[in-house]
């Protein structure tokens, strides 16, 4: 039944919501899950209290809490000036506040006005999607307005409050940039570090193209279960509509949640080991250096406020499970809402069961019915003047009933409408329904009731339609003409009748059709895996799977050349479209014992994993068809997988690279082939170099330089390209003193410009790093900048936070804090997404000497024990322990505790790096060091460095941590 909107918009506690144009105040606690963590006790006294202080402000200055969701409050005003001054005097109320063991409370706010609607105690509109975009943008103590209320607030607030223009930002998913203000007042903090990076997507729920009829009851249910627990499962049967009332129910909810609204879609994942990454992908994370993808997401989703949706998980419940688990456990902020046949079976899981639509009792009460105008809103697709008489009205009445109100079910009948009237449909799903049931009496079961329905569709298919039907099960997620024509044409299914084939079951809702650029289509799960099954019956299963795989694997070939040229980010969007498909491919090959073109399908593979950051993926594929092989698979195809499973492991710095590169190398050893073991040589050489500081690396790159000069052929790839690619490694993995480097540089930009391969080109032009000291500086800059640049463009994550962190390193070292802080802000972000924890803590240690020297510590502080506590999952400790030391003693210095920068600066000094910088460090140490001892004395400071030089590295980080934390 529909709800209408109240004349009068109330909250909860009975207050007068404002209407209209509303100016919003969004205010959330950053850092609240670690608060949780540490102080479990004191933390929800000093939320309670939070929520009383910014209540009272908002309600002293005529505004209403409409919504308070976590450690959230969400206040509405009349007047913009209102909800400014409101916002400065929440700042000042938590300032004033002692927080015991806590510190201090960060708080963030952000202030925006525009128009919205209100129904009974909620507010939609898109003012409140910008608010809570605006507020992703700010950092604890921090409010932000928009220039919306800067605009109508600027004259009226109180007196010393000013609204500062920070520039225009892009808001995460809004389609026009904003531009910000900073409120200032005086007493409150006013320099903060660069806003923070905002991406261009912040849900991705699909876009409809049919509407959304009734279920308001169930909306609000979903919305309160929602609202009071962290888990909810929506169970029903197939057909039943759970994905769609839970794409709408998010839609519903994002406002609440200020980092997103996310659907994962499962029903086309087929493999266990594949959830986890099915949820990853949406956000581009991955995993790396140091870091599962388990770990990586938990970690991802740990400061997140959002709302993740987790459909079709019924087929793969123990992995749900453990993904569920481990993100309520990492989460606190975050929402799940799955869909599922059968409940998870999780502690704390709220159970919602999905009802059929409401049925009408006769054709008077048709009209209040949400099965009837479902079925006429469906109807009007296929028959836009349809307006039923009495009568079709009366059998339109007798068709919902028979399908008890299942959606699905009456979206397929519906579609009939085409060529059947109401009556003639009503009649004729009687008298199928009798035949397919045996003329059973009593009421079908629902999941029955739409086996039926699909029966009954399935029945009234001509033959060829019946076998384009069965075979389109094979696809996994979505698919094109082309792979439908490759696929599925052959015996009953002639090539040139595909296209009216495939169209025709569009028209009768058996598939769905989604046109942009291109035309993709798709099968809504209850139906996919009816006609699996029938694909079984019919005997073609294998056939039709190795079909599908072989085609993959000819799409993934035709696409590889053009992942190494200038069109490598259009093609690989397109292998992005078919990524599901791909993977079913590797099963489908793998259990069918296609084992060549499966190790051809992943050597293929290499660029568009790298470039995407799906490393720890593309491992484990190649591993899977190696523990397949034998002594009879060709040695060739064997060597290029190990060969491409260690320099993926290379480049995420997995230890396991060097034990498959010298897997590799006993194997080319074997093939009387020099080609074969310089490339294995080198391979392992930039395995070791990039894994471990073990001087041997060189001998292998030396080897492998001298017999793939000697020996240049066979290529593997196009020749010139493949040159270029050995040029990158040399420079890349040969000490930065050897004098051929420049020469390896100059080599492969020449190549790489000269082939269109900008992917590499950027990572080469970042390479040129190396030579810092040795070439003109600016040349270096240039090219750095330059590299930024293009990977921005290209959608090659893992290089640009690489990028990123270079230039903001040396504008760093160089003494331009402001502008390396956004550098390096925007790469600790990329970085920590891709799992690569190394250099996320390269990136963090930097940013918070940067962030020190702008004059907040205090933050500083906080993003080096985020370091410190991620050390025993960082490789190469003996690196990264005194590049925290030294980091440690610049910010205890910033933050004033100089005894504990003495101690730290001692510790750091005693300690040699194993591999040579091309920054020194000791002109940093000679700076700290030389304001410690104006600070202290000579004396004091020479006896605190001797302590800190005495002390063991772990006692020493041990220490440190203790006083960043202000312990």
């Amino acid at each position: 039944m529909t709800h209408e909107s109240p004349s009068a918009a109330v909250t909860s506690s009975g207050r007068e919501l404002p209407t209209g144009v509303v100016t919003f105040l969004f205010s959330d606690i950053q850092g609240s899950t670690r608060m949780l963590e540490e102080h479990r006790s004191q933390a929800g006294v000093a939320f309670a209290r939070h929520h009383e202080l910014v209540q009272d402000a908002i309600e002293e200055r005529s505004g209403v809490v409409f919504e308070t969701i976590g450690d959230a409050v969400y206040g509405a005003f009349t007047r913009p000036a209102d909800a400014v001054d409101a916002a400065v005097s929440i700042h000042r109320a938590l300032d004033a506040e002692g927080w015991g063991a806590i510190g201090e409370l960060q708080v963030r706010i952000a202030v925006h006005t525009g128009a919205v609607e209100a129904r009974g105690a909620h507010y939609f509109g898109p003012a409140l999607f910008e608010c809570a975009r605006l507020q992703s943008l700010a950092h604890g103590g921090q409010t932000l307005a928009s220039a919306a209320t800067a605009a109508l607030a600027a004259k009226d607030v109180a007196d010393g409050v000013e609204l500062r223009a920070l520039g225009t930002h892009r808001l995460k998913d809004l389609d026009e940039p904003m531009d910000v203000f900073q409120v200032d007042a005086p007493g409150l903090h006013a320099r903060f570090p660069p806003l923070r990076a905002s991406t261009e997507v912040q849900s991705n729920l699909p876009t409809e193209t049919t509407a959304f009829i009734g279920r308001e009851p169930d909306l609000e249910s979903i919305g309160e279960l929602l609202s009071r627990g962290r888990l909810v499962t929506l169970v029903g049967a197939g057909g039943s509509g759970k994905t769609r009332l839970a794409e709408e129910a998010g839609a519903r909810q994002l406002y609440a949640y200020p980092d997103g609204v996310w659907i994962a879609e499962l029903a086309p994942v087929m493999e266990p080991q594949f959830v986890v990454s099915a949820v990853a992908e949406m956000w581009g994370l991955r995993a790396g250096e140091g870091s599962s993808l388990e770990e990586v997401v938990a970690r991802f989703l740990s400061s997140r406020r959002l709302l993740l949706i987790v459909d079709n998980c019924e087929h793969l419940l123990d992995a749900v499970v453990a993904l569920v688990d481990r993100v309520l456990g990492a989460a606190p902020d975050v929402r799940l809402l799955a869909t599922s046949r059968e409940s998870l079976g999780v502690p704390g899981e709220v159970v919602y069961r999905v009802p059929s639509l409401p049925l009408p009792e006769d054709r008077e009460h048709a009209a209040e019915s949400d099965s009837v105008r479902l079925f006429l809103d469906r109807a009007r697709l296929v028959r836009h003047d349809f307006s039923p008489s009495p009568d079709e009205l009366d059998a339109v009445v007798r068709v919902c009933r028979r399908l008890d109100g299942m959606p699905l079910g009456l979206e397929l009948a519906a579609s009939r409408l085409r060529t059947l009237s109401p009556t003639e449909l009503a009649d004729r799903l009687e008298d199928s329904f009798r035949i397919l049931t045996g003329g059973a009496r009593t009421a079908l079961p629902r999941q029955r009731t739409l086996e039926a329905t699909i029966d009954w569709s399935h029945e009234l298919l001509s033959e060829p339609e019946r076998a384009l039907f069965r075979r389109l099960s094979v696809f996994a997620g979505g698919f094109d003409l082309p792979a439908v024509e490759a696929v599925c044409a052959g015996d009953a299914v002639a090539d040139v009748d595909v296209l009216d084939l495939l169209d025709s079951l569009v028209d009768k809702s058996l598939a769905l059709a989604a046109h942009g650029a291109s035309s993709r289509f798709r099968m809504l799960e209850p139906i996919r895996q009816y006609a699996a099954a029938r694909l079984v019956e019919a005997g073609e299963l294998d056939d039709v799977r190795l079909s599908h795989a072989r085609h993959f694997a000819s799409v993934v070939a035709e696409a590889a050349p053009h992942t190494r040229g200038p069109e490598q980010m259009a093609w690989e969007r397109r292998l992005d479209l078919d990524h599901d498909n791909v993977r079913a491919a590797f099963h489908s090959l793998l259990e069918l014992g296609d084992l060549d073109r499966y190790l051809d399908m992943g050597f293929d593979l290499f660029i568009y994993w790298m470039h995407l950051g799906m490393h720890v993926e593309g491992i484990d594929t190649l591993l899977a068809g190696l523990r397949r092989a034998t002594d009879e698979t060709d040695p060739t195809r064997r060597l290029k997988a190990w060969f491409v499973a260690a320099g993926l492991g290379a480049e995420i710095t997995d230890p396991r690279s060097i034990e498959h590169a010298r897997e590799g190398l006993a194997l080319a050893m074997t093939m009387d082939d020099p080609n074969a073991v310089g490339r294995m040589e080198l391979q392992l050489g930039a395995s070791i170099r990039h894994s471990t500081t073990d001087p041997e690396y060189l001998e292998h790159l030396e080897e492998g330089r001298r017999l793939l000069g000697a020996h240049p052929e066979p290529f593997w790839w196009e020749p010139e390209w493949e040159r270029g690619l050995l040029n990158l490694v040399y420079a890349a993995y040969f000490p930065a003193e050897d004098e051929r480097i420049l020469e390896h540089v100059e080599v492969a930009l020449e190549i790489f410009e000269r082939t269109g391969d900008q992917a590499l080109l950027a990572a080469t032009l970042g390479d040129s790093a190396g030579l810092w000291g040795q070439v003109d500086e600016e040349w270096i800059m240039g090219n750095l900048t330059r590299s930024v640049e293009i990977l921005g463009g290209l959608k090659v994550p893992y290089w640009h936070g690489h990028a990123l962190q270079t230039l903001g390193t040396i504008l760093e070292t160089n003494g331009d804090h402001a502008e390396a802080a956004g550098y390096l802000a925007e790469a600790a972000g990329h970085l920590e997404d891709m799992g690569d924890m190394n250099c996320w803590a390269n990136s963090s240690r930097r940013l918070a000497t940067a962030e020190a020297a702008l004059g907040s510590p205090d933050v500083a502080r906080e993003r080096l024990v985020a370091v410190i506590e991620a050390m025993p999952i960082l490789p190469m400790k003996e690196i990264h322990t005194p590049r925290t030391l030294d980091a440690a003693a610049e910010v205890l210095l910033a933050a004033g505790l100089v005894d504990s920068a003495a101690f730290a600066l001692g510790r750091a000094e005693a300690m040699e790096l194993p591999m040579p910088t091309i920054f020194p460090r000791e002109t940093r140490h000679a700076a700290v060091r030389t304001e410690i001892e104006k600070r202290l004395g000579a004396g004091e400071a020479e006896r605190l460095r001797a302590e800190g030089a005495a002390a063991t590295a772990d006692d020493a980080l041990r220490q440190v941590r203790s006083w960043l934390r202000g312990r």
